[in-house]
């Protein structure tokens, strides 16, 4: 009958119109879910993808620069490459004469812009909280410097300041490297020292 035709029409409108929604809801969740997972970071940062990265390394870095993020099979986290300036102040470092000297010290390291370098930081440093990454900074720049005061003798170090600097600048920066760091500047304020007994010069 007509009526049965005429429903049959708006049952079939109706599950084009239906089909054709959920077929653009579909294509608007992928777009979603597409550029969702697309990240991005500005110049002072490097954003890190972790995971299945089809390279050797188990990560890469993209320094101010953006990335597709896989879901499932990868990850993502964002390190700032701001300055840090550290209070590390060496104390009871002993000289090439036995004697106590204490050196305030301030540094300022970043994160390096070097690729094979920027690399180690996502590997030794990712995750890490700022507390605990500002401790290891420490103890790689006390180690370095004691190596450099045990070398030198107090009127060296007093006398030849841009010698200590410069070893200290060098030391320090190498072994930074190995995390990722690099050394922006090191401020030695003054130099203490305890003068030694006479068993200690002997």
């Amino acid at each position: 009958s007509s009526t049965s035709r005429g429903l049959g029409d708006v049952y079939k409108r109706q599950t084009i119109v239906y089909f054709a929604g959920g077929l653009v809801l579909l294509v608007a969740l992928t777009l979603w879910g597409i550029l969702s997972r697309y990240k991005k970071c500005g110049s002072d940062e490097v954003l890190v993808v972790y995971g299945k990265t089809g390279g050797k390394s188990s990560s890469k870095c993209y320094h101010g620069g953006a990335a597709f993020v896989w879901p499932i099979i990868q990850g993502y986290k964002i390190m700032s490459m701001k300055p840090m300036q550290i209070q590390c102040d060496l104390r009871g470092a002993l000289s090439s004469q036995k004697i106590n000297v204490d050196v305030p010290t301030v540094v300022t390291v970043a994160i390096s812009e070097e690729p094979e370098v920027m690399q180690n930081a996502a590997i030794r440093l990712l995750g890490i909280a700022e507390a605990d990454k500002e401790d290891l900074i420490k103890d790689v720049i006390w180690g370095q410097m004691r190596l450099v005061v045990a070398d030198m003798t107090v009127e060296q170090l007093i006398s030849d300041r841009d010698n200590f600097l410069g070893s200290c600048k060098e030391n320090i920066d190498t072994e930074l490297r190995k995390f990722g760091l690099t050394l922006l500047n090191i401020n030695i304020s003054c130099l203490l020292y305890t003068s030694p007994s006479p068993r200690d010069v002997e």
